[in-house]
């Protein structure tokens, strides 16, 4: 499988990967070249979908970072004559409403942005409360909503 970012969901797909006995292949890894996080990122994807359907072999799946870059991916491989899912599945992360729109509507992993947001308020409360308080880390859970592109 392919993948186009290096982030904190990136070390996810990778340690899951890794439960599962599959190696993370460093060739099929692509960092999107964005020069701030709200550029343009449509050229970006375009030059990730270019690099990884070149390689031989082709990949069997692309994992998005987040769904608007999966959206463009599916786009960009039909726009080359590729069938999503049956040449190359396309899957997204974070379920955004028109992610069941497209066509084939996308597979993605959903992230409960309700529940993040309640969560960092309630940790910025408490660092106001105690400005001495230690860094805390929370980790929600996600859950798979398969659709058809994958």
């Amino acid at each position: 499988s392919g993948c186009f970012s290096l982030t904190p969901r990136f070390e996810g797909f990778r340690d899951a990967m890794n439960d599962f006995g599959i190696a993370c292949d460093r060739g099929l890894v692509y960092e999107l070249k964005l020069e701030t996080p709200t550029s343009p990122y449509k050229e970006a994807v375009r030059e990730a979908v270019e690099y990884l359907v070149s390689k031989n072999p082709r990949p069997d799946a692309i994992v998005c970072s987040n769904d608007l870059e999966a959206m463009v991916c599916l786009k960009e491989l039909q726009s080359r004559g590729l069938a999503v899912p049956k040449d190359i599945a396309v899957v997204g992360f974070d379920d955004l409403k028109d992610a069941s729109r497209c066509e084939p509507p996308l597979t993605t992993i959903h992230n409960p942005m309700n529940l993040l947001g309640l969560e960092a308020a309630k940790l910025i409360l408490s660092i106001i409360e105690d400005p001495t308080r230690p860094t805390q880390s929370i980790v929600l859970p996600v859950t798979l909503v398969p659709r058809e592109s994958a």
